[in-house]
């Protein structure tokens, strides 16, 4: 397996006048490119909580609206209710989280790693900014609970502050698409041509990636229910 090390050594060899690192580096150009590349809707991306295997709780409290993601997390695409405690909850958890009548239930039933949910469609999702977190912003109140929320959210690839950490890419496209990948950003910065640069590697180099981080067994369902609650 290539380290990054041996990366960023693989690049300096066509990136001729580039430091290894700091100002006029290559090290951020490669995380950059990582950035572009990896930085997708892909299921191997997708965030899960260690202790359970299963999608991430959000922890909410009666009054408040706006809640923010960890810093790992990019996106959240869908807030889901497992299925069997929203039908365990009924009515009596409709009404201790004052969704009102005016607001509908989550109706669209979905299946991941072998279990039921409810996509909770009452909320809107705010992408990772810099210095920012991703955010879920309910617009009813949730109430407060540590076990009915989950949220299924793409995570960040780990960035490369130094050299001593791995590529989140797999190591098949490090010399065949990470290198020469990095090697057009640092044209495309020495020639400002950085939008010719950035649909090349969009077009050329992204979708082998995005195709890799989707494959592997990832327990979800390929038909979606719906039905009224």
């Amino acid at each position: 397996m290539p380290s990054t090390k041996q990366v960023v050594s693989w690049i300096k060899e066509d990136a001729r006048g580039w430091n290894r690192d700091g100002a006029h580096g290559i090290l951020p150009i490669l995380n950059e490119c990582q950035n572009i590349l990896a930085q997708n809707e892909a299921e191997q991306m997708l965030s899960y909580d260690s202790s359970t295997g299963s999608f991430p709780l959000i922890t909410t409290q009666a009054g408040v609206y706006e809640y923010d993601m960890p810093a790992t997390v990019w996106r959240v695409n869908e807030v889901l209710a497992e299925y069997i405690a929203y039908q365990e909850y009924g009515l009596s958890w409709m009404s201790n989280i004052a969704m009102g009548s005016n607001i509908l239930p989550p109706n669209q039933r979905k299946s991941y790693m072998g279990r039921d949910f409810l996509r909770i469609q009452n909320v809107r999702t705010v992408d990772a900014r810099y210095g920012t977190n991703a955010k879920v912003i309910f617009n009813y109140d949730p109430g407060a609970t540590s076990t009915i929320y989950y949220y299924r959210g793409y995570t960040k690839p780990v960035q490369l502050t130094s050299e001593s950490i791995q590529l989140t890419i797999p190591e098949k496209f490090h010399l065949s698409h990470v290198v020469p990948a990095t090697i057009k950003l640092i044209e495309g910065f020495q020639n400002h041509t950085w939008d010719k640069t950035m649909a090349f590697i969009e077009e050329k180099y992204k979708p082998d990636i995005i195709k890799e981080l989707n494959k592997g067994e990832q327990g979800t369902y390929g038909f979606i229910h719906r039905r009224e609650i």
